[in-house]
């Protein structure tokens, strides 16, 4: 049962299981721990996942990409990006060796997520001209993070300016990058820009229903 996640309903549940099998003479294998871990997560309950994983440092378990992700995660949606940082380095340097985890698309997107989360979304630019430094793989998915960071924070030609260096990266932005741009430009009354971006959008871009909404809107205003 406890190596089931789908018959976990509660954080008790799974509370219940991992203590389980942190009993068992011979300890389950990590991916066990990590859909255990996993579940606690989806439910939102990050401090316990958190603690979860410290439980398995008290037993000399050591980490593995696995749990090292999760705890990324953790740290970074308590607002606690300093720590999801140090996990973040953890990651970098066990990737160095020939086995070792190597950060992806996703590991770079939770530490913008979370920066951007915490109003940070400056830092959250600099680590990206960091990584691409790197010469890291990032696609318009982890840039969409920023740019609506920018957004929610007013800063538009900030967001404009690291939209438009997209293309001499060779990513291509995407339906997500468009809307939270117009969005935030209806937002502010910038409707004439907001059609600028919309026609240069539908060259190659369908726009979805946010996006003709929040032109709706603004025009309604």
């Amino acid at each position: 049962m406890c190596r089931n996640v789908g018959v976990v309903s509660s954080v008790g549940d799974a509370q219940h299981c991992f203590g389980a099998m942190m009993k068992t003479d011979l300890l389950p294998s990590p991916r066990d721990f990590s859909l255990q871990l996993g579940a606690v997560v989806r439910m939102k309950h990050s401090s316990i996942a958190i603690r979860l994983i410290e439980q398995l440092h008290s037993l000399g378990v050591e980490d593995n990409h696995f749990w090292l992700s999760i705890s990324l995660n953790c740290f970074c949606r308590l607002k606690r990006v300093d720590l999801g940082l140090s996990i973040l380095g953890i990651i970098l340097k066990l990737g160095m060796g020939r086995n070792g985890p190597k950060p992806d698309e996703t590991t770079y997107a939770i530490i913008a997520k979370g920066l951007c989360r915490v109003g940070n979304t400056r830092l959250a630019i600099q680590l990206l001209r960091d990584w691409e430094e790197r010469s890291c793989r990032l696609d318009s998915f982890t840039y969409n993070i920023v740019i609506d960071g920018l957004c929610k924070e007013g800063l538009i030609t900030e967001a404009l300016r690291l939209h438009e260096s997209l293309s001499r990266k060779g990513i291509k932005p995407d339906v997500v990058t468009y809307s939270s741009l117009i969005h935030s430009m209806c937002n502010v009354g910038q409707m004439e820009d907001a059609l600028v971006l919309l026609k240069e959008m539908t060259r190659g871009i369908q726009p979805d229903i946010f996006t003709y909404s929040s032109l709706v809107h603004c025009l309604c205003n």
